[in-house]
């Protein structure tokens, strides 16, 4: 990537006819791309003025990404023209970060030119983020996005009203917008047709009740997520979602779910793991403590492990392990007869230590598949690993006894052929490295092979 620090002819730099990618923030002349013909990637940042040359794109054969970032001069006068150049090129993804500012002239809407324009070309994601657009999305005047947009993201717009034939789009996000009025009685999809959508992002929106209908028409829907909102009951139907595999509840403000919400979850789908996604984010839903991304964004936990146990071993785990790993090894534990908070929900504590802690080691025997508690704690971890962690395993699988493939949950074979796990020896020369692999296991980023 090249970074351009002072205004330059189209000769400046000319011998770098490899480019691939550029930064600009300053002036330059229309003609300078004609000596980029393998550039993929362009980004106008901080303040530039953009002049559209007619024919322009000519020399732009390989573009793929275009990003158009901050407040840039004179942009909207030319908005039309560059889009209208914009189509004739490979763009696939193109992008405006700050970039409009509120309150446009004789009801213009930037909206409706890059969608017209660009209906007849290669783009698979827009991108409208940060910007002060409010009223510019009106409803019921905006033309529908160009059948090739997969995603849209209008996320951080000061939008109080949105609704769009959503044609072949995929991934749409409304992210931290005011929608939370309008979504009452409204859907933010106009069409009556069937729509392709798979996920949809509605979080931060002030929501305190949806309409029933919301999601009606979205059959392939995979991931709803409603987190950060002032949600305290299910007034959406998802009972048709038979794709749903994601609901995210979490910081609302929910007590408790009623018996019809949980009846149209239960039938929704009788798969085991979707019960437990459900569950994990309803829990984390009701948690007083959840700040996901704080802790992970910083890499600070509360704790270094939560220790999974059934009762039948927990002189092993209070004498042992917090010897040996919290004494001797210098971490700190998440033990749950002594560290957990008292009158707290035991599910709510638990969700809350599997989220607070860098790993969940599991100290498995036969006793822990038969307790509910101990399965329980075993799926959230797995939930957390999924949806909290970017796919990291988290979990580590301690076996005090030798147990047959045969006894064991699938979910836990997957884990093992992982090979996340460790044996207790059970001798002194072998407990020795087995301790010493626990606490690498539970200060490393990524857990151990064994």
């Amino acid at each position: 990537m090249a970074a351009v620090s002072s205004i330059f002819s189209d000769k400046t730099i000319s011998h770098l006819k490899s480019l691939e990618k550029l930064e600009i923030d300053v002036l330059i002349n229309a003609q300078i791309f004609e000596y980029m013909p393998l550039l993929t990637r362009i980004s106008f940042d901080e303040k530039c003025k953009i002049h559209i040359t007619p024919g322009g794109h000519r020399s732009l054969k390989n573009i793929k990404e275009f990003y158009v970032h901050r407040l840039v001069d004179t942009l909207l006068p030319y908005l039309n023209n560059f889009t209208n150049e914009l189509r004739l090129t490979p763009v696939e993804t193109l992008s405006f970060q700050n970039t409009f500012a509120e309150g446009f002239e004789d009801r213009y809407y930037p909206w409706n030119p890059i969608s017209r324009n660009l209906q007849n070309s290669s783009l698979k994601e827009l991108l409208m983020t940060e910007n002060k657009l409010g009223e510019s999305f009106p409803v019921s005047k905006l033309d529908p996005p160009p059948s090739s947009l997969q995603v849209l993201k209008l996320s951080s717009n000061i939008l109080e009203k949105f609704s769009l034939d959503l044609g072949n789009i995929r991934n749409l996000s409304l992210q931290n917008n005011y929608l939370g009025g309008f979504l009452s009685t409204h859907s933010y999809k106009m069409s009556k047709e069937s729509s392709s959508l798979e996920y949809i992002d509605l979080s931060a929106n002030s929501i305190e009740m949806l309409t029933f209908i919301l999601f009606k028409g979205q059959p392939k829907l995979k991931y709803i997520n409603l987190s950060h909102n002032k949600l305290q009951k299910i007034t959406f139907d998802v009972s048709r979602l038979n794709d749903l595999h994601y609901l995210d509840l979490s910081r609302n403000n929910f007590t408790t779910l009623d018996e019809k919400a949980m009846a149209m979850f239960d039938g929704l789908s009788k798969m085991y793991k979707y019960r437990w996604k459900l569950r994990y984010m309803f829990y984390l839903a009701k948690s007083k403590h959840y700040n996901y991304k704080a802790s992970i964004d910083n890499g600070e936990y509360t704790y270094d492990a939560f220790i999974s146990y059934c009762d039948d071993d927990r002189t092993f785990v209070l004498k042992d392990c917090i010897a040996n790993l919290e004494t001797e090894g210098n971490a700190k534990l998440c033990v749950h007869q002594r560290d957990f908070l008292p009158g707290q929900e035991i599910t709510v504590n638990i969700t809350n230590a599997i989220h607070e802690s860098r790993k969940t080691v599991c100290i498995i025997t036969r006793k822990f598949f038969e307790s509910y508690y101990c399965m329980f704690e075993f799926n959230m971890a797995r939930m957390e690993n999924i949806y909290s962690r970017d796919g990291r395993n988290i979990i580590f699988l301690v076996f005090l006894k030798q147990i047959q493939p045969k006894e064991m949950p699938l979910m836990m074979l997957e884990l093992i052929e992982k090979q996340s796990y460790i044996e207790y020896p059970n001798d002194e020369k072998g407990n020795v490295v087995f301790w010493e692999k626990i606490k690498e296991a539970i200060h490393s980023r990524h857990l151990l092979q064994n």
